[in-house]
């Protein structure tokens, strides 16, 4: 499978979370994850399960960047 890199922003009320860039490498059991907030250094990879990861990404998505 291709990676396929997705740039995600939202706004929670008035605290901007910023730029989430996720890059995936999606197999059938597991998924191999790399993120940036905003312009931070690219965090180590991580594995998921597909159900994992969309719980994952849903808590990520509303987490104000550090």
């Amino acid at each position: 499978m291709k990676n396929r890199p997705t740039h995600m922003s939202q706004e929670q009320g008035n605290n901007a979370i910023g730029i989430l860039k996720v890059g995936i490498d999606m197999r059938s059991e597991t998924y191999v994850v790399v993120v940036q907030e905003d312009a931070l250094p690219l965090k180590s990879p991580q594995r998921f399960s597909p159900e994992v990861f969309l719980t994952w990404i849903g808590v990520k998505r509303r987490k104000p960047s550090a």
